[in-house]
């Protein structure tokens, strides 16, 4: 089975507890959903520089922006705040992020729907700061995604790193 099945599964197994807004329940929901997109994003490595992954170079850093770029998924936007680091690594998840955005949940890619409601305004962010080149921005024109989890910035590091260590 796919994961969006077992997804699929949870949310009528736990239509209560959907219904309710249980956070245990959406949380599970969107990281099966999310998934793919995750997977993709985690196993980016850094082309340019150490050759190390992606994500564990975004934790590592004293600015947290890049670590914020693996929120969009769950439709958690990037915080006003956030100052870009224009590495080669977060032009990657975005890119990443586009990909999944033009080829669709209807392959394999898993739901986009939380990127659909986040990845414009990070995009856009970004190409200011780290030139128009870095981000493709105006994938989405203003689709809303349905809904999203609300995760804090630990959890999402949490359930990012659970779903970059079942890699290993």
């Amino acid at each position: 089975q796919s994961l969006a099945s077992y997804a699929s599964q949870l949310s009528t197994s736990c239509s209560k507890e959907v219904q309710q807004s249980n956070s245990l329940v959406l949380t599970t929901r969107e990281g099966l959903l999310n998934y793919p997109i995750l997977r993709n994003a985690g196993c980016l490595q850094d082309q340019a520089g150490s050759q190390g992954f992606c994500y564990v170079e975004a934790v590592h850093q004293s600015n947290p922006a890049d670590t914020y770029l693996y929120q969009l998924p769950f439709g958690i936007p990037l915080p006003q705040a956030a100052k870009p680091t224009c590495s080669p690594c977060g032009g990657s998840v975005l890119s990443s992020y586009a990909s999944a955005l033009q080829n669709g949940a209807g392959n394999g890619n898993g739901s986009t729907d939380g990127l659909k409601a986040t990845y414009d305004a990070a995009a856009s962010a970004s190409a200011s700061a780290c030139g128009s080149g870095y981000a493709q921005v105006g994938i989405v024109n203003g689709a809303e995604g349905r809904w999203h989890v609300p995760l804090t910035l630990s959890m999402t590091s949490a359930v990012a790193l659970s779903m970059f260590m079942a890699l290993w």
